[in-house]
């Protein structure tokens, strides 16, 4: 299965559980699962040792443009790389998906205000823009 394929086909029915350096995306309109994992090798040593001493507040300026550096050059081999090349996709069968039960989650920034402007049909059928409250 290719992953460009999976994602592309709908993405707009599709969730993904981020797990480290591996996803689970699940499409719900066929319950179709699979996890995708990044091959070994392909996130950067030097990105990784650079990061856990920025995270633990044990860094130099150097040390800290350096990983820039390193994250911008890894991004831009990354994103010019064949999908297949950096992961391994395996088909998960049975797998159940439920809803998050963190009873202090927020709302959605990505979707808080997405219906703050909206077109809709007068009376008269012409379109009128409307703000809502």
């Amino acid at each position: 299965m290719s992953l460009t394929n999976f994602s592309l086909k709908n993405p707009y029915t599709v969730t993904a559980l981020v797990l480290g350096n591996e996803f689970i995306i699940h499409r719900f309109s066929t319950n179709e699962t699979v996890k995708v994992s990044l091959k070994p090798g392909v996130f950067p040593p030097e990105v990784l040792a650079l990061e856990r001493k920025i995270r633990a507040g044990k860094f130099t300026l150097d040390e800290m443009r350096r990983c820039q550096q390193a994250e911008w050059d890894y991004a831009r081999r990354f994103l010019n790389t064949p999908p297949e090349k950096c992961f391994v996709i395996t088909k998960l069968k049975g797998f159940r998906w439920t809803p998050d039960s963190y009873e202090h989650r927020g709302k959605r920034g990505d979707i808080v205000n997405k219906d703050c402007l909206r077109t809709r049909r007068s009376g008269s059928g012409a379109k009128v823009s409307e703000v809502n409250q």
